[in-house]
Formats: C-alpha cells, sequence, structure tokens
C-alpha cells in the first residue's frame, strides 16, 4: 500500500502529546511493511499551512525502510497555528497522489489525524467533503482520526469515505489502544488495488479568451460557511478561464447595500495576470450584509468595468451574477 498520512500539528501546548501522536504515527508505519517491494509511506503535517514531509519516492534503495520513516516522523516539529485540514487534503492531492511522486497502482490510504475543527475565519477555505472528494477520485480511502473534544464529528464525516473509516478517541493517553484498531480498519476497508488509474490530466478550460465580470451578492451573513462555498464556487469557475497576458480576464464586484470594484480587468499585469493571484483577491473579500442593491452593482459595471478605462479589449465579455434567494 502507498499510505498518506496528514498529521495535525496546530496544538503544540503540550510536547508529551506530540510526542504520543507521534509514536501513534510510528506504531502504524511498522505494521506497513515499508520495503523496495513493499509499502510506501507519505507524511503531511499541517497547522496554518501544509507541507509534504515525505513523498512515496523521497526514499529509495537500502533507505527504503520502516526505521528511515519512523526515523523521519520522530523529528518533525509541531507547527502551531491555526488548524487548515483543507489546505492539507489540497496538498496531498496535488503533490503526493500523483505518479511523479512515486505514487503506485496499488492501495493508497489516507489517514487524516485531528485534535479540533477546521479553522474558517481565515478567508475562503475548500469545504472538507470537496477536498476530501479529490483523494477519492484518484482511488484513495480516506480514513480520519479524530483527538478530544473538541472535534466535529459532522466534519469527521465530511473527511472520511464512508462511516467506517471514522475514529475517536477521547485524549492523547487512549492513542495507544486505537493503533491496533486503526490499522485492522485500513487493511479491511482498503480495497485491494484502485477502482482507478491516476495519470497526468488537464483541466478543461475554455480556449476563448474573455473578459469575465463577477457580481456577487455580499448582502446575507448568517453564514461564514455558506459565504465560504461562494467564494469557493467562483474559484471553481476562475480555473476555467485560463487567466494570462493572452487568455482570460476576470473583474469582481460584489455588492450588499453599495457597491465596490475590487478587481478590474487591467487591475493586474505582467505574470500576476494568472489564476492564482486572482484567486488570492478573492480569498480577502468579506462578506458586507446590509440591504441587496443589485441595481448600484450593474451600474458600478457599467460606468466602472465595462470600459475602456477598466480593461475591457474588443472581445467576448461575459457577467455573472449569483444571488442569494431574498428580496428586501
Amino acid at each position: 500500500m502507498d499510505t498518506t498520512f496528514i498529521i495535525d500539528s496546530s496544538l503544540c501546548e503540550s510536547d508529551s502529546n506530540w510526542q504520543r501522536l507521534l509514536n501513534f504515527v510510528q506504531t502504524l508505519v511498522s505494521y506497513f511493511n515499508v520495503s523496495p517491494s513493499g509499502g510506501r509511506i507519505a507524511v503531511i503535517p499541517y497547522g496554518s499551512d501544509a507541507k509534504v514531509s515525505l513523498k512515496f519516492d523521497t526514499l529509495t534503495g537500502n533507505r527504503l525502510n520502516g526505521e528511515e520513516v519512523n526515523r523521519r516522523v520522530g523529528n518533525l516539529a509541531c507547527q502551531g497555528g491555526s488548524r487548515r485540514i483543507d489546505k492539507a487534503l489540497e496538498l496531498a492531492d496535488k503533490d503526493v497522489l500523483i505518479p511523479s511522486a512515486g505514487m503506485r497502482d496499488v492501495s493508497r490510504p489516507v489517514l487524516v489525524i485531528t485534535t479540533g475543527k477546521q479553522t474558517a475565519d481565515e478567508g475562503v477555505y475548500t469545504p472538507l467533503d470537496i477536498a476530501s472528494s479529490r483523494l477519492q477520485d484518484k482511488g484513495a480511502a480516506v480514513f480520519v482520526l479524530g483527538i478530544g473534544k473538541d472535534v466535529d464529528p459532522s466534519e469527521l464525516k465530511q473527511i472520511a469515505s464512508g462511516p467506517n473509516n471514522v475514529f475517536t478517541v477521547g485524549s492523547f493517553d487512549d492513542l495507544d489502544t486505537k493503533a491496533n484498531e486503526a490499522k485492522k480498519g485500513i487493511c479491511v476497508l482498503v480495497p485491494p488495488t484502485p477502482t482507478i488509474t491516476v495519470g497526468p490530466t488537464t483541466r478543461e478550460i475554455c480556449p476563448i479568451p474573455m473578459d469575465t465580470t463577477f457580481v456577487i451578492d455580499s448582502s446575507l451573513c448568517d453564514s461564514e460557511s455558506n459565504w465560504n462555498r461562494l467564494l469557493y464556487f467562483v474559484q471553481t469557475l476562475v480555473n476555467y478561464f485560463n487567466v494570462s497576458p493572452s487568455g482570460g480576464r476576470v473583474a469582481f464586484v460584489p455588492y450588499g447595500t453599495n457597491a465596490s470594484v475590487v478587481l478590474k480587468f487591467n487591475s493586474l499585469s505582467g505574470i500576476n495576470i494568472n489564476g492564482a493571484e486572482v484567486k488570492k483577491r478573492l480569498d480577502g473579500l468579506r462578506c458586507q450584509g446590509g440591504f441587496r442593491r443589485i441595481d448600484k452593482a450593474l451600474d458600478l459595471v457599467d460606468r466602472e468595468v465595462l470600459t475602456p478605462a477598466g480593461g475591457l479589449r474588443d472581445i467576448s465579455r461575459v457577467s455573472w451574477r449569483r444571488k442569494n434567494n431574498r428580496t428586501n
């Protein structure tokens, strides 16, 4: 098996608890027969950010063994900060569960370990069920272990491939008793071979350069998760428009009681004209609340966006208006 451990490194108030967590991971590693002809391990610790500490192909030759993996695990330092489970899942999708990182055509379980809830107040985040589904689409069986009383059972269910893939313990002291259960669960529930073969994929993009305006309803702010889902929807659409100097351009106009232009077609220039930079601007949007003045937003698009001074080009131009179901 190619097994990925995604390890919560946000809670650093107790060094002994961190060591218990690492010992738990090391115990599981010892079960998986790491060797050139056997298991491989990847490790992603996460806090405010996530990083890949070990890929499936990091170790080769006589270093490809459980002792070397556990030495690497034992050297991990607790990061602290917030708890961005979504970033860790996205990193596993982009940098670990890919052939160029050593992933093979074998079973690929992913064990996500968390000590609490996903941090949801740092701008846009990917909903956990969506982030996890991308791993599952690559044939991964996703398991989750929640430690302590601060975990959210609904989030654990969103992360896991199924209800039998959820494990919980009341405290770090209980981890020793959970290792064998987790091992048996992973070995029993993981299919012997993936249901799909993953290869390099090309994201479907619109081949026609367009100037696209998003007019975003920012009046309904009673649910931060819904606001984040709305921003995530816009980010997903941005992916398709091939933002580049010779490709698409994007403008944003959020509105509530008032409307504002957050991004014009010419706000970015040079190497900054790319989808990642556009989505970074979108990350910073905050829900405004208030009334819903769609008219003000459309007037503003007319006056300041769909103009040559706003960077409008002589090409196709599309406006998206996202409206919540409420009237004033």
